[in-house]
């Protein structure tokens, strides 16, 4: 990440947009000019909006409240007391927001459909004074309510269970790195090939992706393209009805072409 240069200016909302920073803040003004002008004719021109909901976690202005996705002195500023506020947004803010954002969207096109996600990704690391694990669980419960509010409240807005898919205990091991910070080849490939089947009426072509299950030296692979699959067996002798419902439950999660 280029960090801007001494002297130079940068437009806090997107303080990565123009690597080593503006030359003066009249070229950070009409950079902000034509940025805006791309989102409004996006927004008014597009058929579909898909939006991945991401971290709660930011900092605003004490004065006008504007919210900063980095606080200053990290992209550039200075680290000054008072300067920001850091917030971390519940989720009665979040789906507040979010709600006020896709319907301002729809003022402006009525006729988009909307399509929401959230990322499996976990957090690596938080402001606050908590185990990274635990805030992962909160922010990551914060994005699904303010999703299924949004899905329940607005027309033609679905939600598309990215972050179920890739997360379920039957799938994880073949779709995370094994240190969990991001997602494989072969989770990528299925859950692109649902989103194209389901959505888009498509298939995906990508190659048939194979990973190892967790990593480990000399495992065997496992195939996360096709849907469903159980890494240990279990004799079908000894599978009751209450196991096969629950696999039929998970079967559905992970591949709605799998419901009657």
């Amino acid at each position: 990440m280029a960090q801007p240069r001494q002297g130079t200016f940068v437009d806090p909302l997107r303080p990565n947009i123009q690597p080593g920073g503006f030359a003066s803040p009249a070229e950070v003004a009409l950079d902000i000019t034509q940025h805006l002008a791309a989102v409004r004719q996006a927004i008014e021109t597009m058929d579909v909006f898909v939006f991945t909901l991401g971290p709660t976690e930011c900092w605003t202005d004490p004065v006008d409240g504007a919210v900063w996705p980095r606080a200053p002195g990290v992209s550039g500023g200075v680290d000054a007391p008072g300067w920001a506020v850091f917030r971390n947004f519940d989720e009665v803010e979040t789906t507040a927001d979010l709600l006020a954002a896709l319907r301002l969207i729809r003022e402006r096109n009525p006729q988009v459909r909307i399509l929401l996600t959230v990322s499996p990704v976990p957090r690596s690391s938080t402001f606050e004074d908590r185990h990274v694990a635990v805030l992962t669980a909160w922010f990551k419960a914060v994005l699904r309510i303010a999703a299924e509010r949004a899905v329940s409240e607005l027309p033609d807005c679905a939600y598309f269970r990215f972050h179920e898919i890739i997360t379920a205990p039957h799938t994880r091991v073949a779709c995370f790195d094994p240190d969990e910070r991001g997602v494989l080849p072969a989770g990528v490939a299925h859950v692109m090939r649902l989103f194209f089947h389901h959505l888009a009426g498509a298939e995906w072509t990508a190659p048939d992706v194979m990973q190892d299950a967790g990593g480990a030296e000399g495992a065997a692979p496992v195939r996360a393209l096709s849907g469903y699959r159980r890494t240990t067996a279990r004799p079908t002798a000894q599978t009751d009805a209450h196991t096969k419902d629950v696999d039929r439950r998970i079967q559905i999660i992970c591949d709605e072409e799998r419901i009657d």
